[in-house]
């Protein structure tokens, strides 16, 4: 897993993902709001015992085509196999925020659902928060994006 710092207008938060789960053409990026396709575990410096499931591409009205592959995305992470699968491991799953599909087209981002570890779960450190979660959680993650990566591959790779 790889990890990167950022920040957010929550403060400074890290993100751990898997390379392939990063996509963009034409230098897209996320503040430019065009041509990137991003999925990541979140966490915010603030909140360290929460970590989020993150789905990002440009809104709806920039990139019809990402926005609706970001929503069936989000409908497979919403799927009750994360919840039960969290849950038989006694992990605390919530449903994450702007779910609802007139959020998904209109933000960038969508958390599908988010893990909220116990006190004798939070290790205190972002990056070991995130491989717990990711250890439990993260085949599903994966399968979820395998799915969709014939799609995801031919999107990104129509433009360098």
């Amino acid at each position: 897993m790889f990890f990167h710092s950022d920040s957010s207008i929550d403060g400074s938060l890290l993100q751990g993902l898997e390379l392939s789960w990063h996509k963009s053409r034409n230098k897209g990026h996320y503040n430019k709001n065009v041509d990137f396709f991003w999925v990541h575990w979140e966490v915010g410096n603030k909140d360290i015992n929460k970590v989020k499931l993150h789905v990002e591409c440009p809104k709806a009205a920039v990139d019809e085509v990402l926005n609706d592959l970001k929503k069936r995305i989000v409908a497979d992470f919403l799927s009750p196999h994360f919840q039960v699968t969290a849950e038989q491991h006694d992990l605390h799953f919530k449903v994450g925020s702007r779910v609802k599909l007139e959020h998904q087209e209109r933000f960038k981002c969508t958390s599908p659902f988010h893990i909220v570890l116990g006190e004798a779960q939070n290790t205190g450190d972002a990056s070991q928060n995130i491989e717990k979660v990711d250890a439990i959680l993260g085949d599903k993650v994966r399968a979820v994006i395998q799915h969709h990566q014939a799609e995801l591959n031919q999107l990104f790779s129509q433009h360098t």
